[in-house]
């Protein structure tokens, strides 16, 4: 997780992945995430390890 997320407050998540697999992470929002010419403010980002990359 990244160094400057990690300080931030954070939430437990449980979401599904692309194979139904329930997987459980954090929550944290992303004051500010600029792409190309999009910025997005308050974004929320979860953080989780799918079990579809243990398989690589």
């Amino acid at each position: 997780m990244p160094r400057h997320l990690r300080t931030r407050e954070q939430t437990d998540v449980t979401a599904d992945d692309v194979n139904r697999a329930s997987i459980a992470g954090k929550l944290s929002l992303a004051h500010n995430v600029v792409i190309d010419r999009m910025q997005l403010h308050s974004m929320p980002i979860a953080f989780a390890d799918a079990p579809a990359f243990a398989a690589l």
